[in-house]
């Protein structure tokens, strides 16, 4: 998005300003990497979900993600979704330990615990064979209520902005 010329970010801005007149959210799947056009994503967006993973390396990157948000955007609010969860028990213990982390070291944030995803590697490698949304594959596993929940919990919480128009935002920007 950063490397476009005036005419490219016109095009795109008006292809996105006609779908914000359509629908009341639009999710945005970054890399998990911070570079300055997903923080230019971030600092324009009314709701930001992060995925916590398990393992000690990518809890340590997410709580360098969730530093320079907060440096980027202050109080900002951050939804966690735990991600490959043994169980909704180890789930929580999990994001209380980034909870934790973060009220240690003062950042100025509000964490938000939308809900987590079970781990389930022969459902991904399936998802991933057949090319098809995991929770396509059985509609009523647990997988897909986990998704349920986590979508249901986030638009408990997300009101619609409409006024507010980020894509033209965030092109202006550029």
């Amino acid at each position: 998005m950063t490397e476009l010329n005036n005419e490219q970010i016109d095009t795109i801005s008006k292809a996105l300003f006609k779908l914000e007149e359509y629908y009341d959210y639009i999710l945005i799947d970054t890399q998990a990497s911070l570079d300055s056009a997903t923080l230019e994503f971030i600092t324009f967006s009314d709701q930001v979900i992060l995925i916590a993973n398990p393992e000690i390396t990518a809890l340590v990157d997410l709580y360098k993600t969730i530093k320079i948000l907060c440096s980027t955007k202050r109080g900002i609010a951050l939804n966690i979704v735990v991600n490959k969860a043994a169980s909704a028990e180890s789930a929580g213990k999990i994001f209380m330990k980034i909870k934790n982390t973060v009220s240690e070291f003062g950042l100025k944030t509000f964490l938000i615990f939308l809900g987590y995803i079970l781990f389930d590697p022969q459902r991904v490698i399936e998802a991933i064979r057949k090319r098809t949304p995991i929770i396509l594959l059985n509609e009523s596993g647990s997988l897909r209520q986990c998704f349920t929940l986590i979508a249901n919990a986030f638009l408990r919480g997300a009101k619609p902005k409409r006024k507010k128009l980020f894509f033209l935002d965030l092109l202006r920007k550029s």
